[in-house]
């Protein structure tokens, strides 16, 4: 598995064990890879609440 999928991953892996700083960072490691940097958007807003949590469902609230 390429270098770039092994971290994301492991960043999905964390998310799932309520890491979510360590996968927010990871993957901000990635750079310029698109989906790397929405996750970690998402992860950044999650983190903003009082008690992060995210079971990985997305709200869409705009179309």
């Amino acid at each position: 598995m390429p270098p770039t999928q092994e971290a994301f991953k492991e960043a999905l892996a964390f998310c799932g064990e309520g890491r979510f700083t360590d996968a927010m960072h990871k993957l901000q490691q990635l750079g310029d890879d698109h989906l790397a940097r929405v996750y970690a958007d998402k992860l950044a807003d999650v983190l903003q609440q009082p008690e992060p949590s995210w079971d990985g469902v997305w709200e869409l609230l705009h179309k």
